[in-house]
């Protein structure tokens, strides 16, 4: 299977542990699109099962969404199925033939770091209109100080597992451009917000022709008990790339430190938002 279908597996999880974004983060997005967003033509790539979605679809947005996942956009589509401004296409964006110059914003959320730059970039601003907006962002979780004993007692679990991480012979990370796949299989240790990888994609969106780049970021703290933490850890690509025994093994030993260190555990999570604009004739 290849490695970017793995969420499909587990549509319903995913939808239910994932953190959520905030609403200033989507009002701003909105913004700087101009001051009236009904009924611009918007392109979601990646929408999973929908949790971005919501905001633009009120705002009045008609959304052509993009899924890879063929159950992911069918829980999208059951989601919105309320709003007649939604078109969900089971697809891979960088193959789906779309309207060139047709989209006010592209945006996508925690999915364009699976899109190929050397594709992605240039096909982003060859379907937005002049003057359009892309708009990507995601979350980046980060470890509280407090918790010190707790990870560092995880990181012993994770150096024990790590490498059975994509192991299963079911799993193939063929599809996964090299860029990212270097990502994936470095596996280090979350840490604070560095400056170095906002810049680097900024630069990026500098290089392929884009403009007025702003970058913002947003701060929330998730808190979780060990049944929620691991619930949230079986939807990441790593733990869902384990053999099914080891995953059972993997997850009831991470259960077990947070019930030892006082069964809570929390998180702060940087949403990292990149704004930039097709140059307008």
């Amino acid at each position: 299977m290849d490695l970017r279908l793995v969420f499909d597996q587990i549509a319903e999880d995913y939808d239910r542990q994932r953190p959520l974004y905030t609403a200033q983060m989507f009002a701003d997005i909105l913004q700087f699109c101009g001051p009236d967003n009904k009924g611009q033509q918007a392109l979601e790539i990646g929408i999973g099962t929908g949790q971005a979605t919501r905001p633009f679809l009120q705002a009045g947005c008609r959304v052509t969404a993009v899924e890879l996942g063929a159950h992911m956009a069918a829980v999208a589509r059951k989601k919105y199925a309320a709003y007649p401004n939604l078109q969900v296409l089971q697809a891979d964006f960088e193959t789906v033939d779309l309207q060139l110059g047709r989209y006010d914003l592209i945006y996508s959320a925690s999915a364009f770091q699976w899109i190929d730059p050397e594709i992605g970039f240039p096909k982003v601003y060859a379907l937005l209109r002049a003057g359009g907006v892309f708009a990507r962002f995601g979350h980046a979780l980060y470890r509280l100080p407090q918790y010190a004993p707790l990870t560092a007692a995880m990181d012993a679990v994770y150096e024990k597992y790590r490498p059975q991480f994509y192991a299963d012979p079911k799993i193939s990370l063929d599809k996964v451009h090299p860029q990212y796949r270097q990502v994936l299989t470095s596996l280090q240790p979350p840490v604070p917000d560095q400056k170095s990888p906002a810049i680097s994609f900024a630069d990026q969106l500098a290089a392929h022709g884009f403009t007025s780049i702003t970058y913002k970021t947003y701060q929330q703290v998730l808190n979780y008990d060990a049944d929620s933490y691991v619930a949230l850890l079986a939807t990441n690509c790593d733990q869902l790339s384990l053999p099914a025994k080891t995953k059972q093994a993997f997850a009831a030993e991470i259960r077990d430190i947070i019930q030892r260190h006082g069964g809570r555990y929390a998180l702060s999570d940087t949403i990292k938002l990149y704004l930039a604009k097709k140059p307008s004739r």
